[in-house]
C-alpha cells in the first residue's frame, strides 16, 4: 500500500515537472516570437474560420485578432488575404501558401499551413474490415510578417537602377553624339582647307 502511494507520488511530482517544463518552453517560444515581430494565428474550419491562438505581435493594422473572433470578418476587405484560406479548403492543398500580400498600405509576409487529422483507424465491433478515417484540413495555421519596409526599400533599389540605366543611355547618346559631331568637324575643316588651297 505504502509502495502504491509513493509510486503515484513519484508519477505526479514527475508529470508536475513535465508540466512546468512545457509551460517554460511555451514562454520561451512566445519570447522567440516576439521578438522576430511574427504573428502565428490558427483558425477553425468552420464557414467564418474563427480563431482558435493569436501569439506573437500584433503586425496587422486592426485590432480584434483575438481567439473567438472570425477571421473572415476581420478581413472581409482584404479578399487577397482570405484566398489563400479558400484555395486550402477548396483544393485541400497539402503545402504551405506563401505571399507577399498587401492590406491599407503595408506589405506582409504570409505563409498559411494547412493542420491536418491524424488518420486513424476506426475497429467496428461487427466489422472484420477496419475503417480508415478520411485525412481532412482540421484548421489553419497563418504565420505573417510585417515586411513593407523591405517592399519599399526593393522599390527604391529598383527606382535607383532604372535611373541609373537612363543615365547610362543618355550618357552614351551624348559620347556618340560628340563623337559625330567632332567627325563632322574634322571632315567640314578639311574639306574647308581643302577648297581654299
Amino acid at each position: 500500500m505504502a509502495l502504491r502511494r509513493d509510486l503515484n507520488l513519484y508519477l505526479l511530482l514527475v508529470e508536475l515537472e513535465a508540466i512546468e517544463e512545457a509551460h517554460r518552453l511555451r514562454d520561451q517560444i512566445s519570447e522567440v516570437i516576439c521578438h522576430t515581430q511574427l504573428i502565428i494565428v490558427t483558425m477553425d474550419i468552420d464557414p467564418d474560420h474563427t480563431i482558435t491562438m493569436v501569439e506573437g505581435t500584433q503586425v496587422f493594422p486592426m485590432d480584434g485578432i483575438v481567439p473567438g473572433a472570425t477571421f473572415f470578418e476581420l478581413f472581409k476587405d482584404a479578399p487577397n488575404f482570405r484566398s489563400p484560406v479558400n484555395r486550402i479548403m477548396l483544393a485541400n492543398v497539402s503545402g504551405d501558401i506563401t505571399e507577399e500580400l498587401e492590406y491599407q498600405g503595408n506589405w506582409f509576409r504570409c505563409r498559411y499551413t494547412p493542420m491536418f487529422a491524424k488518420p486513424r483507424t476506426l475497429s467496428l465491433s461487427d466489422s472484420k474490415n477496419p475503417v480508415v478515417s478520411q485525412r481532412g484540413v482540421i484548421g489553419i495555421v497563418l504565420t505573417a510578417a510585417d515586411c513593407t519596409e523591405r517592399y519599399l526599400a526593393e522599390i527604391a533599389l529598383r527606382d535607383t537602377n532604372r535611373e541609373k540605366s537612363e543615365l547610362e543611355e543618355r550618357e552614351s547618346a551624348a559620347l556618340k553624339a560628340t563623337k559625330i559631331k567632332s567627325t563632322f568637324l574634322a571632315n567640314a575643316s578639311h574639306e574647308i582647307r581643302t577648297y581654299v588651297s
